[in-house]
């Protein structure tokens, strides 16, 4: 059901509408010329068919804002879902305490979920922004030329501008609505993106000083390990030098000298292992400072 549309332009002429497309495509309007110059009457004819051309360009971008509502609804849901994954992993940190690997896979989802969220509202973004700024433009035109008009309301009956008011303001508040709602959760996400890299970050440190840990021990165990072969190399090589001093006495009784091999090499086997032990302490501190210069 349409409503007719009309106003005083000045004292006496006036305009007519429906603002209906009819069936041939066109909306009607009827100017009644009483004082206008042709000049005037031109103008106004001018400054009407803009504001019709006009708000029908501004109007061009409520589908858009319709159309990306529903997706919004989606995106805003999953990452209100995402929010809340966070917060109970958080709450589970205080309590359990997982595997740090097993806990950097999860954020590792999470943070995958929020990378294809910012791509789907980016992808979106990149659809309207530039219609809605647009539309705001046409609009601004739409208003501009309705003060140009100079109305004069008739009573009981809406004007140009009552009738902008009550249509297509509501539409271009939907236009900037979206627009905005799409600039609130760019920024959600790249707030929750942060978070969950600062997580992730603090995971991995955490994983690694436990593998440093691990290693420390691994390496504790092997010095002791170490230095338990060491102190077998020790008695080996005492053991074997004692041999030999067992043959050095058997070459000396045998030139003639009153010694007496097992003898000797028994005494000498408390100064073999003292040396020895003497050379193994001095490999490993010259070793050890090698590698600390290293």
């Amino acid at each position: 059901k349409s409503s007719i549309v009309g106003s005083k332009l000045g004292s006496s002429d006036e305009v007519w509408t429906d603002f209906l497309i009819h069936a041939d495509g066109f909306s009607r309007f009827v100017i009644c010329n009483v004082e206008f110059t042709d000049h005037q009457a031109g103008r106004s004819i001018q400054r009407i068919l803009e504001i019709e051309t006009y708000r029908m360009m501004a109007l061009v971008g409520l589908p858009n804002a319709q159309k990306a509502i529903p997706s919004l609804n989606t995106i805003e849901a999953e990452l209100s879902s995402i929010s809340l994954s966070l917060v109970r992993e958080n709450l589970a940190d205080q309590n359990i305490h997982e595997q740090p690997p097993k806990k950097v896979d999860m954020e590792q989802i999470l943070l995958q979920k929020i990378i294809d969220l910012a791509a789907r509202l980016e992808k979106i973004s990149l659809e309207n922004n530039y219609r809605f700024s647009a539309s705001l433009a046409y609009f601004k035109l739409v208003q501009a030329r309705i003060q140009e008009l100079n109305e004069i309301p008739f009573r009981g009956l809406p004007s140009i501008g009552e009738f902008m008011e009550r249509r297509l303001v509501p539409a271009m508040n939907t236009c900037q609505s979206v627009g905005k709602r799409q600039v609130a959760l760019a920024e959600r996400i790249a707030h929750i993106n942060d978070l969950l890299r600062t997580r992730v970050g603090l995971l991995q440190e955490q994983q690694n000083r436990q593998i440093l840990q691990s290693l420390n021990t691994r390496a504790s165990k092997q010095l002791l390990l170490q230095q338990s072969v060491e102190g077998l190399s020790v008695v080996a090589i005492s053991y074997y030098t004692a041999g030999l001093f067992s043959y050095l006495g058997k070459a000396f009784k045998s030139i003639g000298l009153p010694i007496n091999p097992d003898s000797f090499a028994g005494l000498s086997l408390p100064i073999i292992f003292f040396f020895v032990w003497i050379g193994m302490r001095q490999l490993h501190k010259k070793i050890e400072s090698q590698n600390t210069n290293s």
